[in-house]
């Protein structure tokens, strides 16, 4: 997918809130299922992501899509589920009057087809191209939004809302937990993972609209709160661990953790087990090897 922020190993399809970047629904592609040919499948994949979502949280809400999902039929049923919906058409959609996709001499002109609450667009935008295409459910009028380029409404609507799924994956990749491995499984896995903090990060600003004001960076401070929270129970198990790699060790003093060294003994003691041998620490007991070495950590042979 040149055209996308980010590459892409695996397609998700999914349903965001263009305000708050919340993903309300999600769906992994898995590619064509069986011999059967499936029909309208950019209608039925935005209706099966409407379908997870409750009949409050549908009604009243609109829907956004590109050129690949909007279509007629999509409309009239996202209409039955009362809902909007707003999106740039294929110029090769059979429901798109055949005046509309020619490309006039003037720019910035606008032509407008209307059939009960459905209204769709072409707007001149640049010389000697094609002109944009939209389908709304949500205007039923015409409403200038720019004057100098005659820019109407629906078109600066769109422009303001089309980009929910593309700001999460841009978050997604600026923050990710993601870590380099060629197992599918856990590429999901780690994608439900930034999905599930950027959905708690929308939650906990939600409720505590004061945290971090002014902050451009307060993500990555949640980020570090969350990971913190979720680590701690297995870090304390870790502090009281006698034997730990130095890295791990510099790595919990980083997060104020207080290294806690059993069995530490008396520095009037260390002479005395210098000259006398003992067993040592890390090896079986059967071969009974003895050691005088001490390890200035633990203070064991």
């Amino acid at each position: 997918m040149p055209k996308k922020p980010a590459k892409y190993d695996l397609k998700f399809w999914t349903l965001c809130d263009v305000k708050s970047r919340y993903v309300l629904a999600l769906e992994l592609y898995t590619g064509k299922v069986g011999n059967t040919i499936q029909r309208n499948i950019p209608t039925n994949i935005v209706l099966h992501l409407v379908d997870q979502l409750s009949k409050n949280v549908q009604q009243g809400r609109n829907i956004t899509s590109d050129r690949y999902f909007t279509d007629f039929n999509l409309a009239q049923a996202l209409l039955e589920c009362k809902m909007t919906s707003l999106g740039v058409v294929n110029h090769k959609r059979s429901f798109v009057p055949n005046e509309l996709k020619l490309i006039q001499q003037d720019l910035h002109l606008s032509w407008f087809y209307f059939s009960g609450q459905n209204t769709i667009l072409s707007y001149q935008a640049k010389e000697k191209k094609t002109p944009i295409i939209l389908l709304s459910t949500l205007h039923d009028f015409v409403e200038v939004f720019d004057d100098e380029k005659k820019l109407l409404t629906m078109i600066h609507d769109y422009n303001q809302t089309k980009f929910g799924v593309d700001v999460v994956d841009q978050c997604i990749n600026n923050y990710t937990c993601r870590r380099i491995t060629r197992r599918w499984p856990m590429i999901v896995f780690f994608n439900m993972i930034d999905i599930a903090a950027i959905n708690s990060l929308n939650i906990w600003l939600d409720q505590n609209p004061d945290w971090n004001v002014g902050k451009k960076y307060f993500r990555r401070l949640f980020l570090e709160e969350l990971s913190k929270s979720l680590t701690d129970s297995r870090n304390q198990r870790r502090v009281k661990q006698p034997r730990l790699a130095p890295k791990v060790k510099l790595a919990l003093q980083s997060f104020g953790y207080e290294l806690k060294t059993e069995n530490l003994m008396v520095q009037d003691n260390i002479d005395n087990l210098v000259k006398t041998k003992k067993r040592c620490f890390l090896c079986p007991s059967h071969p009974g090897r003895k050691v005088r070495q001490i390890c200035d950590a633990c203070q064991k042979n």
